[in-house]
Parts: structure tokens; C-alpha cells; sequence
């Protein structure tokens, strides 16, 4: 279990409920990925660590499938769900469309 503190079109920055070691990989799903119909999970490799105030952070970044074969064995790749193997550089232009036009009107909202 993990809340998303912020996103990009790259990965999440997430507070989890247990440590994450850099290089684990992990799947993710969102309720905002369903706002905008992504199937899920998505799966991620985490990047960076830390601890404060006595909570787990970590950054991860998404995995695209164009990119799964370097961080996975291709027998496992086979397994995994569509969710994960269509994901590509479309499905991640419109999750970086989606998070801009969201800070556009958090900004006229003046909540940034």
C-alpha cells in the first residue's frame, strides 16, 4: 500500500507503507489511471529511498514496455498482463497530458 505525493510523466514519487529498496520493481495501480481509462497495473522500478518523520518515501519510474526486457527476464515478461505490455510511449504521453492540464487549472485555482 503506497499514496502518491506527486506524479510526472516519468514515475511517482510515493509515501509507502514499507521500505522499497532501489531496484525493486513493483506494480501500480491508481484511481487516477482509471480516470483516464490506462488498464492496470503498471509496473515501476524504484529509484531512490528515504525515510522521514518516520515514513517510507520512494521514487519510482515507470516501466514501458518498450523498455521491460531491461529490467525483467523475458520468461517473465510473457506473464505479465496487457496492462504492463501496452504500455508505451501513447499510454505515457497521455498520462503527461493528463498531469499538465491538471496543474493548468490547479494554477488558476491559485492551489500552485
Amino acid at each position: 500500500k503506497a499514496v502518491g505525493v506527486n506524479i510526472s510523466g516519468g514515475g511517482m514519487l510515493l509515501e509507502c507503507a514499507e521500505k522499497i529498496k532501489p531496484s525493486d520493481i513493483i506494480l501500480l495501480t491508481s484511481d487516477m489511471f482509471s480516470k483516464l481509462n490506462m488498464a492496470q497495473p503498471l509496473v515501476a522500478i524504484c529509484r531512490r529511498t528515504y525515510e522521514e518523520d518516520k515514513k517510507y518515501y520512494s521514487g519510482v519510474e515507470f516501466i514501458r514496455a518498450d523498455h521491460l526486457s531491461l529490467h525483467l527476464d523475458k520468461k517473465l515478461i510473457i506473464l505479465l498482463p496487457p496492462s504492463i505490455t501496452s504500455f508505451d510511449r501513447f499510454t505515457q504521453n497521455q498520462l503527461i497530458n493528463f498531469i499538465f492540464h491538471q496543474q493548468i487549472e490547479m494554477r488558476r485555482k491559485g492551489l500552485i
